[in-house]
């Protein structure tokens, strides 16, 4: 489902190879099913990118978090993506 996010999205089109690389890995990955594993989730890759030197924009960021939120129940997506709205 999440390359499907990817496929037509002019974000995502618009993404050096290094960034499409790293959002690819991340789709791989299994991700967490609720807020409690979400967020340590997120800021682990978060720590990665930084790492590797690639830095994202907030319409990166956010094509991330919609990526993450995707393998969520409907009630824990909500309480990541209001605790994410929470530190911006």
């Amino acid at each position: 489902m999440e390359l499907d996010i990817l496929t037509n999205n002019p974000v995502f089109q618009k993404m050096s190879k290094e960034k499409k690389e790293f959002i690819s890995s991340f789709c791989q990955c299994e991700k967490p099913t609720n807020v409690n594993q979400a967020l340590p989730f997120l800021m682990k890759y978060k720590a990665l990118a930084q790492k590797k030197q690639i830095h994202f924009d907030k319409s990166e960021s956010d094509l991330l978090v919609k990526i993450l939120c995707q393998s969520l129940p409907e009630q824990e997506r909500i309480k990541v993506e209001k605790a994410l709205r929470l530190l911006h």
